[in-house]
């Protein structure tokens, strides 16, 4: 007894060692942040209309070359603090969609939502915008499409942003939805034990270089059983049936669903939704086919739902030079991406009569 005693004191004290040279070495050399964004405990995602954890604000260091300013806002949504009950006089849009929606490695005024307020502001003086970011890395259509059934009708928007981006494709094809890990990591911080212990590591710098590597050998290792080795969005449908035909599924049925199950006409007349095509990188440039151009603007309409592509528009900033994504560092949309991004969406929704309240005189129509 005595023995396994003195052993079980050295190990302990061991990994105290290394862990703490580890945490030392990590956070002189700053090759991973100390802070990262925070996931809640099970109690608090269940009684919030978000994901992370409210209160929070942190430069997003996972990328040292980007660094980002991150608010997480009093509802668990990336941005200003909001009331959950939307106000009397308020016109309340909802964005879903990935890390393109979510904003990844750039500030919170830079992400097309946010932007988005600014050009509701611009086009309507009068009409008082709020503007929700609910997008969230990983996510998909799946994701999405559960996260407005369990949390985004609370919020009680009268348009939805849904964002597609190319890896939409791909995340048909995972055995477990994205929101489910993220409330089987909620329900960890629960356990009397675990709860604590991941609390404590979430502000250290090995535990996230941890996360950051395996998060990166997910992406290198992960398999879409008989997906080629090629982005389906990327491959076609030829290539990809599957993943494909499961997306269109799921888009018929987000549509159905926002309509209150009554059809095409229901869905125009109640939430309002609006999918918007968000071209990767490759896209925008031509060095790889926008099958989502080719294949999305028809699935949108039999789901009952209004499409705009930002292909052309992001085609030709392109070609003028524009900056639009943050290549060669990262492929996400840059700030500039974002606010051309925004602009469109703007006076899309403008040209749908989309920002006007049914009272007001609407000279779109």
């Amino acid at each position: 007894m005595r023995s396994a005693a003195r052993n079980l004191l050295v190990a302990g004290v061991s990994c105290a060692v290394v862990f703490g040279g580890a945490e030392i070495l990590l956070r002189v050399t700053g090759l991973a942040p100390s802070r990262a964004l925070r996931s809640p405990d099970l109690h608090t995602l269940n009684s919030i209309p978000g994901l992370f954890e409210p209160g929070q604000e942190l430069t997003d260091l996972v990328r040292r070359d980007l660094p980002a300013r991150i608010r997480i806002n009093n509802l668990g949504l990336r941005g200003r603090d909001l009331t959950e009950r939307k106000p009397v006089n308020a016109w309340r849009l909802l964005c879903l969609g990935d890390s393109y929606t979510f904003g990844d490695h750039v500030n919170d005024e830079d992400a097309y939502p946010a932007r988005l307020e600014e050009e509701i502001r611009k086009l309507r003086p009068r009409t008082e915008a709020e503007v929700l970011n609910a997008g969230a890395n990983g996510f998909g259509l799946l994701d999405e499409a559960r996260f407005w059934s369990e949390k985004g009708r609370r919020l009680d928007p009268d348009v939805i942003i849904l964002a597609f981006s190319p890896n939409d494709i791909s995340d048909m094809t995972r055995p477990v939805p994205m929101i489910d890990q993220m409330r089987e990591h909620a329900a960890l911080k629960e356990q009397p034990l675990i709860g604590p212990a991941l609390r404590f590591l979430q502000n250290t710098a090995t535990f996230n270089a941890l996360q950051i590597l395996a998060a990166r050998l997910s992406v290198l290792t992960r398999s879409h059983d008989a997906i080629p080795a090629i982005e389906p969005a990327r491959a076609g449908p030829e290539a990809a049936p599957r993943a494909w035909e499961e997306y269109h599924r799921a888009l018929v049925a987000f549509g159905a669903d926002v309509g209150r199950n009554l059809g095409r006409k229901a869905a125009r007349i109640g939430t309002r939704t609006l999918l918007v095509l968000y071209p990767s990188y490759g896209n925008a440039s031509g060095t790889e086919r926008a099958f989502a151009s080719e294949i999305l603007p028809a699935w949108a309409d039999e789901a009952g739902l209004e499409c705009l592509d930002l292909l052309p528009l992001f085609s030709r900033a392109a070609s003028r030079g524009d900056l639009l994504y943050l290549v060669p560092k990262d492929a996400h949309p840059s700030p500039a991406g974002h606010r051309l991004a925004a602009a469109a969406i703007a006076a899309r929704l403008d040209a749908l009569g989309w920002l006007v309240k049914e009272e007001e005189p609407n000279p779109a129509r």
